[in-house]
């Protein structure tokens, strides 16, 4: 089965994991599966941003997804799944520890209250992270994200595609911060001073 978005759609860098599981059939049977499957989705993932996404899945208690159309979807207090396929969608997680996959298209994700992780996929995403810690995932070539309220020492960067943090370029442009690989602006940090961006606001999401 499939819904219009494949595994690189959603994961980009981490297409490798289509042999654990196949993506298209979670987010299509999302309403019914099984959340205790779902980590193995991620149990080989390295370093901080696999432990994020193991004790996201360990606690998930609603799966949500959206179709080919724009979606507003929204969470509950519980920790939350949110797929928003294609289309500009805007996920709200609320409260609870969520996972917010965008998929194609421009989308909003709105983590709420929780420690969130934010992928938009595709396009040119805002992440919107909340009061929680928050992880925005960054990819080479899926368009430029817009990190509202990113908060420096509590949140974290995730790097896809095998992305370093050797090759970006971190830059200032009026009272924003620039994340650039080449010519390949990834992202814009809003309010943020670029020298306060360092090393250790950045996490390798690998396989």
């Amino acid at each position: 089965m499939a819904f219009g978005i494949g595994i690189d759609d959603v994961f980009g860098g981490v297409g490798d994991l289509i042999d654990l599981v196949d993506l298209d059939d979670l987010i299509d049977n999302i309403d019914n599966i099984d959340l205790d499957d779902l980590g193995n989705l991620f149990d080989d993932l390295s370093g901080d941003i696999g432990d994020v996404f193991d004790d996201l899945i360990d606690d998930i208690d609603n799966a949500i997804n959206g179709n080919n159309g724009n979606n507003r979807i929204r969470g509950n207090r519980r920790d939350n799944l949110l797929a928003g396929l294609n289309g500009n969608d805007t996920l709200l997680g609320l409260g609870g520890d969520d996972l917010l996959l965008g998929g194609a298209g421009n989308d909003r994700l709105e983590g709420g209250t929780g420690d969130d992780v934010l992928l938009g996929g595709s396009g040119s995403d805002t992440y919107v992270g909340g009061r929680g810690s928050e992880v925005f995932v960054l990819e080479i070539g899926r368009g430029r994200d817009l990190i509202t309220d990113y908060k420096d020492g509590t949140d974290k960067i995730a790097l896809l595609s095998d992305l370093e943090f050797s090759d970006l370029k971190i830059s200032q442009r009026g009272s924003n911060t620039l994340i650039n690989k080449g010519n390949d602006l990834l992202a814009v940090i809003q309010g943020v001073r670029a020298s306060t961006i360092t090393a250790n606001d950045f996490t390798n999401f690998t396989v």
